[in-house]
């Protein structure tokens, strides 16, 4: 039940977040994207990663995004920008041209050794699990929807067993604080 009107709808809210820092890791040098997904993936026991949901949206769908940044954004632009542009030149969309970050129809990440092939980098989990729990936790402050919902959602969306409040409840408000002061200390995040 929606509590209080907000820009956009509560998943989006959430994984907004979470995509930009994937984009900006990527487009920074500190991670690649399979890195990326690997994590991801493995520390959600999710099916895809950020970088496969891009290609299932369409890798142009994020790049016209990025042309109009939301306000605060517009630094991170040029990066983003700059690692999308390729794709969008060779017509690399994702899954609807049958290449983007990952080859179609049979992407590296629908493979079951896709998360085993590499250990993950503590750092790039604790910078993505940032992004995806501070935009939970400032949905629920805002009172856009109760903490349960939003969980819920998270979960039936992508069919993983924990949301992201729950998971920002075991991890500690203290502990998420540093991990957003180190974030944006790095220039990562807003």
């Amino acid at each position: 039940m929606l509590k209080r009107e907000s820009r956009g709808y509560v998943i989006n809210a959430i994984l907004g977040p979470l995509l930009r820092m994937s984009l900006l890791l990527v487009a920074r040098g500190k991670a690649s994207v399979e890195q990326v997904d690997r994590i991801w993936m493995e520390s959600q026991g999710a099916p895809v990663g950020p970088f496969g949901l891009m290609d299932l949206f369409g890798i142009n769908v994020v790049y016209d995004s990025w042309t109009r940044p939301r306000p605060g954004d517009e630094a991170q632009q040029a990066d983003i920008l700059s690692l999308l542009t390729p794709y969008i030149d060779t017509h690399s969309l994702g899954v609807k041209t049958g290449q983007g970050f990952y080859s179609y129809p049979n992407p590296a990440y629908a493979d079951l050794e896709f998360t085993v092939k590499d250990v993950p980098s503590s750092h790039i989990r604790e910078l993505l699990m940032t992004a995806f729990l501070s935009s939970a936790v400032t949905l629920s402050d805002s009172e856009v929807a109760e903490p349960a919902k939003i969980d819920e959602a998270w979960r039936l969306t992508f069919s993983v067993g924990y949301g992201p409040l729950a998971q920002a409840q075991q991890l500690g408000s203290g502990e998420l604080g540093r991990l957003c002061k180190q974030a944006r200390i790095e220039g990562l995040f807003t």
